[in-house]
């Protein structure tokens, strides 16, 4: 392992931009996460940037598997992709009343300019 290696990245402690509880999705800068548990606002927070998650989506969402998936930072709530929404994964399912939707977190420097990114051989 490398020296200089700070940690492996899936979990990472954010500043909480408001009150979130366990399994709320948020932005901090160009970083999306669902909270590892309860913080404050302005408070530290563990963040999961690579898992599965259900979250919660906009009212008429119709997405379906394999679909790229945003979020709607306003309302808190996944969304279809547009030029306002911060790209966060790719749909992995929906559930059966349309009101969550499952979204395996991607990298979202590749979503942001809706093309692969060169990272020099890294994913």
């Amino acid at each position: 392992m490398a020296a200089n290696l700070v940690q492996e990245g899936r979990i990472v402690t954010l500043v909480a931009p408001r009150a979130l509880s366990a399994g709320d999705g948020f932005i901090v800068g160009g970083i999306f996460g669902v909270a590892q548990g309860d913080a404050a606002s302005g408070a530290s927070v563990e963040a999961d940037t690579q898992g599965v998650y259900r979250l919660p989506t906009a009212a008429g969402y119709a997405g379906s598997e394999g679909d790229l998936v945003s979020w709607n930072n306003t309302a808190h709530q996944g969304i279809a992709p547009g030029a306002t929404h911060f790209p966060i994964g790719t749909q992995v399912g929906i559930d059966a009343t349309g009101d969550t939707v499952d979204v395996k977190l991607d990298r979202s420097e590749e979503r942001r300019v809706g093309k692969s990114v060169d990272l020099g051989g890294r994913r």
